[in-house]
């Protein structure tokens, strides 16, 4: 009976010895591969990889930037220019002038800008310009203007 509790005592005993010798081999391993890690593909240290992307972060932080500025002054400076002039043809007498009258909207995107109209008659064409400020006109407008005017929004 004491043989068999001996024997017992043995094979846990070689089982604990199995088991601590991998977790040594599986500590050498991992110690080798963070040794590894830490230096780095080209033998530089893992800090100074660090410091690197560091200071590449802070150099794309300082272009984003400077891009974000670039960009909000295009904008300021786009809304400012005029966008594409629409047009609107009408018949301005009503006695065949077979639609040669026109209206015209020069506009910013803020709705700056001027509406320009041509009325022709048989023997006259009369040019005028009306200043448009935030898609209001400063005069009395026809209904081909108010109607471009509206479409221009």
């Amino acid at each position: 009976m004491y043989a068999s509790i001996a024997l017992w005592i043995w094979i846990v005993i070689g089982i604990l010895f199995v088991g601590v010798v991998v977790l040594f081999m599986r500590t050498y391993a991992l110690t080798k591969k963070l040794r590894i890690f830490m230096q780095g593909a080209d033998a530089q240290s893992l800090e100074t990889t660090i410091e690197h992307l560091i200071e590449t972060h802070s150099h794309h932080e300082t272009c984003l930037g400077a891009h974000k500025k670039a960009l909000e002054q295009l904008d300021a400076r786009v809304q400012q220019r005029l966008k594409t002039p629409q047009l609107i043809r009408f018949n301005a007498l009503g006695d065949g002038g077979n639609e040669q009258s026109f209206t015209t909207a020069f506009l910013d995107e803020k709705g700056n800008g001027y509406l320009l109209s041509a009325i022709a008659h048989r023997n006259h064409v009369g040019l005028y310009t009306k200043k448009v400020e935030h898609f209001k006109a400063e005069s009395t407008l026809t209904e081909e203007e108010t109607n471009l005017l509206a479409q221009s929004v």
